[in-house]
Order: structure tokens, then sequence, then C-alpha cells
């Protein structure tokens, strides 16, 4: 009786050992719940390779917290990135302006704009003078308390019912920038993976198109690379791309933005172009003070 009551003792304790390495999560790339090991994901070490290809979006690395848009873009324009620009993509912030919007013409890629509830055209009497779209980004959003650099976005557009949102990580197995979408309350629908290139912005005639260290001000331009619906990877022929760029204005306080959605089967779906400023302009302006921007 006191070796069978010993054992006992003995197998709880280590159960409770076991218990106190393990904790139950919510992960949301896999989109369910899992007991996993502290400090690892369930994504890269707890599915097997075939079958996070085919059931995983890309993982988040929940133990970097170095922004997605620092680890896109190549370190070496970090710096020529204007201060305000690089504050919005990596610590959050609001802007707003005036974006023309057009739909394809091909009735597919209007209907695919509809069913995704992308933005609206812009109307005919607008075109010259298009209204305010805001945009909302807010580090780590994604509700993961993680730490992992991720940034909520939040755009409005005109005449839009509801604001189109997602979410912005770094995928360390795709080494890609990824932009995850929600779609009728289902999170992560659908997810485009970019890199990002710096461009040259060329200086506005009578003005000083230079950041701090005397070099000239860069923006980047974001290419589609890889794209998922729910999940699952889609084969070249079958995705839509997000393409687009965004170059500095001359005082760093806003940006010229031109974004185009298209589908290889059918052409343009959406796209919208413009300019934006920070709202309040004076917030990007402390980004980088005393720190290494990259």
């Amino acid at each position: 009786m006191y070796d069978l009551i010993n054992g006992t003792i003995n197998s709880n304790k280590m159960s409770l050992r076991i218990a106190a390495r393990t904790r139950v999560r919510f992960d949301k790339p896999c989109g369910r719940a899992s007991i996993a090991p502290s400090r690892k994901q369930c994504c890269p070490s707890g599915c097997l390779r075939p079958l996070r290809r085919l059931f995983c979006a890309p993982a988040v690395r929940a133990d970097d917290a170095r922004s997605p848009f620092l680890r896109a873009l190549p370190a070496s324009a970090h710096s020529r990135v204007p201060a305000p620009m690089l504050a919005f993509h990596v610590s959050g912030g609001i802007c707003r302006g005036p974006l023309l919007v057009e739909r394809g013409q091909t009735w597919l890629g209007r209907l695919l704009a509809t069913l995704g509830q992308l933005p609206h055209a812009t109307p005919p009497a607008a075109i010259h003078a298009p209204e305010d779209v805001e945009v909302t980004s807010v580090a780590n959003g994604d509700g993961s308390g993680g730490g992992d650099g991720g940034v909520a976005w939040t755009r409005q557009f005109p005449g839009m019912a509801g604001p189109l949102m997602s979410r912005w990580y770094y995928d360390e197995a795709s080494q890609l920038a990824v932009d995850s979408f929600a779609w009728r309350g289902i999170t992560d629908f659908a997810a485009f993976g970019f890199v990002l290139e710096p461009v040259e912005a060329e200086p506005q005639p009578g003005t000083a198109a230079t950041v701090t260290s005397g070099a000239s001000m860069v923006g980047f331009r974001h290419v589609t690379k890889q794209a998922w619906v729910l999940g699952l990877p889609l084969p070249k022929w079958l995705a839509m791309s997000a393409d687009g760029v965004s170059l500095p204005h001359a005082d760093g306080l806003g940006w010229d933005v031109e974004v185009e959605v298209a589908h290889p089967l059918v052409g343009k779906v959406v796209s919208y172009r413009g300019s934006v400023r920070l709202d309040p302009p004076e917030k990007g302006t402390e980004y980088g003070k005393g720190q290494e921007a990259g």
C-alpha cells in the first residue's frame, strides 16, 4: 500500500512539473487552441512541414519585438526613411488624405471587389476632389500580447459601411511582411506576403528632400510574392496581388501612395492613389530621438 501511494504522489509531482513547463494558448496563425512548450510556437515546431503548408497561415514570431516594416525593409534604408513615416509604420499613428479609387473594367474584377468588400470607386463628380480616407495603425494591435511587433491596420474609405481591417506581421519562414485581412468576421481570411524595396524619393523643385543624415529620402515599394486564403497558399495563377509604392513628401510628414489589387485572370480588381498626411503631424517627429531607427 505504501509503495502504491508513494508511486501515485511521484506521478502527480511529475505531472505538475510537466504542466509548469507548458501552457494552453490560442495560436492565431493556426486558428486553434493548443498545448505547447513555453516560448515555442505551434506552426514551426508542432506541425509537420507538409501539414503546415496546407493548414497553417504564416507564423508570427512571438519572441521578436521588431517591426515587420524594419525586418522586411533592407537595414541600409532605415535611416533614409523620414522619421514621421517610419514612426507610422513601426509604432502606429493616424494619417488621412484624398485617395482616388478605381475598380476594374471587367465584370469579374468588379464582382471580386464587391465580394471582397473592397473600396467603392470614387464617384465621377468627386474625381477631381476625392473625399479623405483615414488610416490608423496600432503597434501590437493583433491581440497576441506577445510583443511580436505586429501592427493592426484600419482603413476607412468613403461610402463603406465599415473599415477595411488587417494585421501586419513578419513571417520568419517565408521572410515576407504579411498583411492579413479579416472578412465578414473571419480573422486572417486572406493574406498577402510582400518584399519591401527602397525607392528613391525625387526632390521637388525648391525643396530639400533629405533626412538628417544628409542622404536623399527613400520610400518603399511592396511587391506581392505569396497569397493565402484561410491559411492555404495559392498558386500564382489563382492568387491576387496587392502591389504598391509609398513615396515621402519633402517635409517627411506625409507620403504619396499608389496601390493596385489585381488578379492574373481578370486584371485589375481595385486601385487607389493619392496623398496622405499624418494627423497630428507632430506625432511622428519624436520617433527615433535618442535611439537607432534601424
